[in-house]
This record gives C-alpha cells, sequence and structure tokens, in this order.
C-alpha cells in the first residue's frame, strides 16, 4: 500500500476516505442504450470475421495490407452515432465481406 495512503487514513480514519467501488472504465464510458449495445456487438462481430478472413490469405503482404485497409474503415467509423446510418454501414459491411470471401475463396 502507498504510504500517502496509509499516512491519509492515520490522519483522517478509514471513515474519512471516499472509497470508489465503479470501475474506472464505467466511469469513462457513457451507458449504452440497448439499441446501441446491439450495434456495438453487430460491428464487433463483423471486425471479427474479418479477422478471421484475412487468415485465409496466404500471401503475408496482402494480408497485412488488407489488415489495414480493414481497421482503417472500421476506425474511420468509430465515432458514428446516427443508429440509421450505422446499420447502412453494417449493411455495406456484409456485402463487401462476402464479395472478399468469394473473392479469396476464388483464388485459393
Amino acid at each position: 500500500m502507498n504510504t500517502a495512503i496509509i499516512t491519509a487514513i492515520a490522519r483522517r480514519g478509514i471513515s474519512g476516505l471516499q472509497l470508489n467501488t465503479r470501475p474506472y472504465t464505467a466511469q469513462s464510458k457513457p451507458t449504452l442504450s440497448f439499441k446501441q449495445f446491439i450495434q456495438r456487438g453487430k460491428v464487433l462481430a463483423m471486425y471479427r470475421k474479418y479477422m478471421r478472413l484475412l487468415k485465409q490469405i496466404p500471401d503475408k503482404k496482402t494480408r497485412k495490407e488488407m489488415r489495414e485497409w480493414i481497421r482503417f474503415d472500421f476506425d474511420k467509423y468509430r465515432s458514428e452515432t446516427d443508429s440509421q446510418r450505422i446499420e447502412v454501414l453494417i449493411g455495406q459491411a456484409n456485402r463487401q465481406f462476402k464479395e472478399m470471401q468469394s473473392s479469396i475463396f476464388s483464388a485459393v
């Protein structure tokens, strides 16, 4: 335990300390609505699907370029808050995923 904390406890007593029981991450992030929570899960699932699909690409250089492209696209829309726009982006990601998947399997 830090000596400054021990000193503070000794001076004020344990009841003088204000303990924060909430985790740090809960304080720094706003609470999501149910719809936002579901959309976030869809986006994360789509990102994982892309990352799993990249493992199918045999050429390391191509795999790295594709990973950078996917990360860039997901980061570009990270701050999007409009739920309708997010649904459109999820649909676009699904279509692009299917195209990418068919091109990878036809090339292999």
